[in-house]
């Protein structure tokens, strides 16, 4: 009987490996969740065919605003919940290094995720993550196939229930839905995040933070690696503000401009966000656009 079990499971593990290797997109992945969108962009990279990547990006959930589609041979390092250090330690465990590398300026704040790394590192995983596709993240069968079925039916019961509903309220709903998250943003989120990017971050941890992406920047360079910062534009009432300003000065004490090449942030009245920090839709194509002309103009 275990014998029985034990042949059935590495003939469907080898049919599904079959399949997922050479029959489906080898770039689709199906996500459950921001950990797992995080360890599918670090994964990808690590274990696919991106040693021709001409340019990488590292960043947090501001870069990954980014909309890569617009940015030839560009690979978006950039994690939800996590920030450049994460990308960079990514970037640097492959040994494979890029002509040149957009590092984030807004959250150099953010320490790297010890369990995320800790993921990455498992020396088990790694091998087989490495030699069997099915393992990596976002190729597993229930997130691979269960999943898209599932989000279809999903998506079609909402879209019963909104036509519906339209045909009640007509569009009602969809002013009062806009309207209460207008409210929350000046309201609610705005004010929490005036208060804390007007605090002056303590100036020894922000040195250590310079010292440590240093650190990477000086391998980066040894590999030839052309160094570029940048910064996301956010609510126009916070860019101003003694946490911004503060990251900002550290980062020009610590690599000079006339040194390090950086693409300034563009007047942030002309972009819109989410939730104070993140660009919308409109802006973050808006964004890309102007950081794909940056980019084009560097030396």
């Amino acid at each position: 009987m275990v014998k029985k079990t034990l042949l059935s499971f590495f003939i469907i593990f080898i049919a599904y490996t079959i399949i997922v290797t050479f029959v489906t997109d080898s770039h689709r992945f199906v996500s459950e969740h921001q950990w797992q969108d995080n360890q599918i962009k670090a994964q990808e990279y690590l274990y696919s065919d991106t040693d021709s990547v001409e340019n990488i990006i590292v960043g947090s959930s501001l870069a990954d605003r980014l909309i890569i589609g617009y940015l030839p041979n560009v690979y978006n390092l950039s994690m939800g919940g996590l920030g450049i250090f994460d990308g960079l330690q990514t970037l640097t465990r492959k040994g494979v290094y890029p002509q040149k590398i957009f590092i984030e300026m807004n959250k150099i704040d953010r320490k790297a995720s010890v369990d995320f790394t800790t993921s990455l590192n498992n020396p088990v995983m790694t091998f087989l993550r490495k030699y069997f596709i099915p393992i990596r993240d976002g190729k597993q069968p229930m997130g691979f196939i269960a999943i898209p079925y599932g989000q279809k039916i999903t998506a079609y019961g909402i879209y019963i229930t909104q036509t519906i509903l339209h045909s009640v309220a007509g569009k009602i709903v969809t002013r009062e839905h806009h309207g209460i998250e207008e409210v929350d943003m000046l309201t609610r989120i705005l004010p929490r995040l005036l208060e804390e990017e007007s605090q002056m971050p303590n100036a020894s941890d922000l040195e250590k933070d310079a010292q440590n992406l240093k650190y990477y920047v000086d391998i980066l360079e040894k590999n030839n690696v052309t160094v570029v910062f940048f910064e996301m534009p956010i609510q126009h009432e916070l860019c101003g503000l003694n946490k911004p300003t503060a990251i900002r000065n550290q980062f020009y004490r610590t690599f000079p401009r006339d040194k390090y090449q950086y693409i300034d942030m563009p007047d942030c009245s002309n972009y819109g966000t989410t939730d104070g920090l993140h660009l919308d839709g409109a802006s973050a194509e808006k964004y890309t656009l102007f950081f794909k002309r940056q980019m084009d103009s560097l030396k």
